[in-house]
């Protein structure tokens, strides 16, 4: 018999997900991929060694296909499925991460044995024979310089990177696309003079390497440009020889831009975010754009109609290196992930038959493609699962009575449930009324325990979350982070307000020149909504945001009167303050949220939080990393300051050797700890 449930206040139940738990055994993965037909790398946390992300590396038996519907197989499917135990191939203190646009991403490459990466400590590249044990040695000596997007050649004799130097300006690099030959390590540069590179990807007949660029004051969601670099005509090896040969620089970087084709392939004057270029196995240009208000596939051979016509974005916001929403999985077969209505989908697309089948499956959210000879792998989450590393084996051929494909995803990571499935909540899809006659988007979850309920006819406190960005995205995944409170007895709201990714480019740019305001109304409109709705207690209602969020957290606790409490994770105060002090690439970006400055100085002012202080009525927690430079330390003890002035409880954590994101265990333990202390005393639970 089922047992009754314990009768406890909302925001009082225990938990088995303690602070502890969640920081220590919470993992961070990204970009997977192929180092041959057998061998797939990823990089990944260790929590245990101050966060530092080591390479994992597992090898798996040639793909087979699947008779079946899609599944997620189950952890002892996986035993026979020929996946080996993920083993790490950096010991410490090596930590795959770069630096560059501060956000970093395009860290590590592989083929087959060798590997090369950026260390997080000199921002150089390393290389390594991941079946020796020898050291990484360094390729680069250019200690002025960081570097990403790591793409190596076919031959795997070069190794291309956008490269960042800082030798001129701290503040605003110079940014240009490198080619290291491999044999004897020299550095050449293919392209500069754009304010910004990426999305690097190279032929497989490495002929051609096409790459995007964007200049001040646009960001690479809002207008890009596609290039391609040709040389068919010569080698790589060749076009260096010959510049060397001709000349008499003995500086450390080799132009050689003059000396290869350069060809504008879309995007010039569009008003188009073109991202994720790939080239298919016949070496066909591909890319992703917003031509048409979606993120669709697009073709260099016609580049007017999307290949896959979707009322859905394939693409995430560039905010790192290395991203990928698809791949070929042949010449004319794609797997995408493509997100409508805050909602992810697994596609496969049929180039040749024009047609498209989504893939039914109990995972949620799928991202870093990467497809080799048929096989995928991505990460993924479901939404009891959080996110890892999968591989995916698609049939090649359909289900004609239901008209879904078929595939197999297999975990590459075993990991054990970090919570009963009765246990987890799950999330809620709402779209809800907000100002100028518009709705925005939000994913409920409401407080869920195994053990114990509420007493009846009472509401949950409810936390309202405001995602980064504030061109980012919430998604419907396990995510422990909201797990940690709805185990509590607290309602979440993960709301995608006005400006979101996932809802086309309309939705996207809802916040030009609307930053602090369609987003605040948002998030003040969604915590009315619920708790109109009987899902939210009207007067234990916290806002809580991190960068941007903490942002709309500051703005929503200064200029309005919805919430009762609120946690900002290094939000901005002064907005003017943020021009002069934030690093190159959103040195412009408020010229869009906002307007240019100083020729809108008084809307910069108006707009501040730190202006409004007299607003402030409500408890307040603010954290802080002291290496923050994105948003500096000086941010957060503007509101600190004013707040202890007027007398409002406020309470202030900083954290040494953090940055923009906390990655050390110790501070996310006491980050939780504390913010369930301020809630408790805050509303006397």
């Amino acid at each position: 018999m089922t047992q009754p449930k314990t009768v406890k206040p909302y925001g009082t139940w225990p938990s088995t997900l303690t602070a502890n738990t969640l920081a220590t055994g919470a993992l961070r993965f990204s970009e997977p991929k192929w180092a041959n037909s057998q061998t797939v790398l990823w990089p990944q946390s260790v929590p245990a060694d101050g966060g530092r992300t080591t390479l994992m590396c597992v090898t798996v038996a040639p793909a087979q296909q699947s008779q079946t519907q899609i599944q997620i197989q189950t952890l002892s499917q996986r035993a026979s499925s020929s996946i080996s135990a993920p083993t790490s191939l950096l010991p410490s203190p090596w930590d795959v991460r770069s630096k560059a646009h501060e956000y970093g991403g395009g860290a590590f490459a592989v083929k087959d044995n060798h590997v090369f990466f950026v260390n997080a400590a000199d921002q150089q590249i390393y290389r390594f024979d991941r079946q020796s044990a020898s050291a990484p040695t360094a390729i680069t000596q250019a200690p002025q310089c960081r570097y990403a997007n790591l793409t190596l050649h076919p031959s795997g004799q070069w190794l291309f990177a956008v490269c960042e130097d800082l030798t001129q300006s701290q503040a605003a690099p110079a940014a240009s696309i490198v080619a290291i030959n491999l044999t004897h390590p020299k550095q050449y540069t293919l392209a500069q003079g754009q304010d910004f590179y990426a999305g690097l990807c190279i032929a497989p007949n490495g002929l051609k390497l096409a790459y995007i660029t964007w200049q001040h004051p646009d960001m690479p969601w809002d207008n890009t440009t596609l290039w391609e670099l040709d040389w068919q005509n010569n080698s790589l090896e060749t076009i260096t020889r010959e510049y060397d040969a001709s000349s008499a620089s003995d500086q450390h970087s080799h132009t050689l831009q003059s000396l290869i084709k350069t060809t504008c392939i879309a995007g010039h004057k569009n008003n188009e975010a073109i991202c994720q270029p790939a080239y298919s196995p016949s070496n066909v240009l591909h890319y992703v754009s917003d031509l048409h208000e979606w993120w669709n596939i697009y073709s260099s051979q016609n580049p007017q109609q999307p290949l896959v016509k979707l009322q859905a974005d394939c693409a995430t916001p560039q905010w790192t290196f290395g991203m990928q929403n698809w791949g070929f999985m042949s010449d004319s077969t794609l797997l995408i992930s493509a997100s409508q209505n805050g909602a992810w989908q697994l596609i496969s697309a049929d180039l040749l038959n024009k047609t498209h089948t989504t893939i039914t499956t109990e995972q949620s959210v799928f991202s870093h493609i990467h497809c080799h000879n048929g096989q995928a792998v991505m990460l993924s989450a479901g939404l009891q699962q959080s996110t890892a590393p999968t591989l995916v084996n698609l049939n090649s051929h359909l289900n004609a009575a239901t008209h879904a494909s078929t595939a197999r995803i297999t975990p590459l990571i075993e990991a054990k449930p970090e919570l009963p499935i009765n246990d987890i909540s799950q999330p809620q899809s709402h779209w809800f009324d907000t100002t100028d006659q518009q709705q925005a988007h939000l994913w409920y979850y409401p407080p869920t325990h195994s053990q114990y309920q509420a007493p009846a006819g009472t509401q949950p406190p409810l936390i309202v979350l405001g995602h980064g960005g504030p061109t980012g995205a919430t998604e419907a995944s396990f995510n422990s982070k909201i797990q940690y409170w709805t185990q509590r007895g607290f309602a979440v709201a993960d709301v995608n307000y006005r400006g979101s990714t996932g809802f086309g480019r309309t939705y996207r740019h809802a916040l030009i020149g609307q930053w602090g305001v369609k987003d605040v109304d948002d998030l003040c409109h969604a915590a009315t909504y619920l708790a109109n709705k009987g899902l939210a207690h009207p007067q234990q209602k916290i806002i809580k945001g991190s960068s941007a969020g903490g942002y709309s957290v500051l703005a929503a606790l200064t200029m309005r009167n919805t919430f009762n409490a609120g946690v900002s994770l290094y939000g901005i105060a002064d907005l003017e303050t943020l021009t002069q002090d934030t690093h190159k690439f959103e040195a412009h970006y408020l010229d869009k949220l906002i307007g240019p400055y100083p020729a809108q100085k008084a809307l910069y002012k108006a707009r501040s939080p730190i202006n409004h202080i007299d607003g402030l009525n409500c408890p307040i927690l603010v954290a802080q990393g002291l290496d923050d430079k994105i948003v500096p330390p000086s941010q957060a003890q503007l509101i600190v300051e004013a707040a202890q002035k007027k007398g409002v409880a406020v309470k202030y954590l900083a954290f040494a050797g953090e940055a923009h994101g906390f990655r050390q265990p110790a501070t996310l333990i006491a980050l939780f700890e504390a913010e369930q202390q301020f809630y408790t005393e805050t509303f006397n639970l």
